[in-house]
């Protein structure tokens, strides 16, 4: 395995485990945070048309769930509606990673058989067309050639100190309040606001 896809998974980890808490189960949010959260809930998305037979939105989350009254964010995410009737909800598809647009991979994902379903992909936080992290070309160029298997205690802590050079290098392309808030629980949490915009009380998700 190369350092590129280890440390990706460490900056970007955008995809594919157990959230840290559970998600929301329907619209309805509890807690100290309930009103502020509620509004990223009941948010209103304006699709429009893009490309062929798709529709484009935004929808807006919290930078960080412990202070949802703070900054916020933008997802990118694009449906292609259901062509089959009687309707069954939304699909809501992510071809892993982590740290990959769906649309940078074009038709990757076959909606056979599943034609009563919208199919809405999104860019999670920190990647593509969300608010995305950047990282210096040539620290993501030197991360490719490496090599993500250390066999020596000298090797190992090359490694480490590579790889904070590099987490660096993207904390000055984007920010430090950013790339604190990309990880698999927040995107998780993102996905469950995604889930109540679009008008489904319980997530339908393929996750490759």
């Amino acid at each position: 395995m190369r350092l590129a896809a280890a440390v990706v998974a460490v900056v970007l980890a955008v995809a594919g485990c157990t959230p840290a808490a559970p998600a929301t189960p329907s619209a309805s949010v509890s807690g100290p945070a309930a009103s502020t959260l509620a509004s990223f809930y009941a948010q209103k998305v304006n699709w429009t048309p893009c490309g062929t037979a798709q529709e484009c939105a935004t929808a807006s989350v919290p930078l960080d769930y412990a202070d949802p009254g703070g900054a916020t964010i933008t997802l990118a995410l694009w449906r292609t509606p259901a062509s089959a009737q009687p309707r069954l909800g939304t699909l809501f598809v992510n071809p892993g990673g982590p740290g990959i647009s769906p649309a940078s991979l074009g038709d990757w994902f076959s909606r056979a058989g599943l034609e009563a379903y919208d199919l809405v992909e999104w860019d999670p936080r920190g990647v593509g067309a969300s608010s995305p992290v950047v990282c210096a070309d040539a620290a993501t160029a030197a991360l490719v050639g490496s090599d993500a298997s250390p066999d020596t205690p000298d090797e190992a802590a090359s490694l480490v100190a590579f790889l904070k050079q590099f987490a660096d290098a993207c904390a000055a392309g984007s920010g430090r309040a950013l790339l604190a808030h990309v990880s698999t629980a927040e995107n998780a949490r993102d996905l469950d606001i995604l889930r109540a915009v679009v008008g489904d009380e319980r997530l339908t998700f393929y996750g490759a």
